[in-house]
């Protein structure tokens, strides 16, 4: 029963990916996904990298959340870190610096402006702040999967917010090959 269902998920994903422009390779090949974009190919920042960067920046207020169950105002502190991590001089957050990943303009591969570091983490800020509420916690979940998913089935690997603000996270070594 389990071994049809895996086989099926494994073609459902290799053909959206390869609809999306992306190649099957063999287990022997490290797997790059790039993105063409106006000045050349743009690697992609592996999935690895980003997962433990946001798990390092989500545990950093990991004590402002638990406060947040018993004094509400601590969701401002919670809602605050998530929204600014990003906006920082450097353009990275503390997770990012620790994973050598970094936040670029989308079309030239520039340092993102502030607001646009912003603007991608409104969200993720959002439904940080949301798992403070226990009425909205299942909500707050559900983001994170819709964000995941982007993450996994879009060729640059960006979410929703990094759509709308111009963005993508890239390895710092592409960043500097610039």
């Amino acid at each position: 029963m389990a071994q049809p269902l895996f086989q099926h998920a494994r073609s459902f994903l290799e053909t959206r990916l390869a609809s999306l422009g992306a190649t099957a390779q063999t287990p022997a090949q490290p797997a790059t996904a790039t993105q063409t974009s106006g000045n050349g190919v743009w690697p992609r920042a592996p999935l690895a990298r980003r997962l433990l960067a946001d798990v390092i920046d989500r545990l950093v207020p990991l004590p402002f959340i638990v406060a947040g169950y018993f004094w509400p105002e601590w969701i401002l502190v919670v809602f605050a870190w998530h929204w600014l991590r990003d906006a920082g001089p450097q353009r990275r957050s503390f997770g990012k610096l620790i994973c050598r990943l970094r936040v670029v303009q989308d079309g030239s591969r520039a340092r993102c402006a502030w607001w646009q570091a912003a603007m991608r983490r409104m969200g993720m800020a959002l439904a940080q702040a949301a798992y403070c509420l226990p009425g909205w916690m299942l909500w707050a979940f559900v983001y994170d999967l819709v964000a995941l998913s982007f993450v996994l089935l879009t060729p640059s690997g960006q979410r929703p917010e990094d759509f709308a603000a111009g963005t993508m996270v890239v390895t710092e070594a592409a960043y500097r090959k610039r």
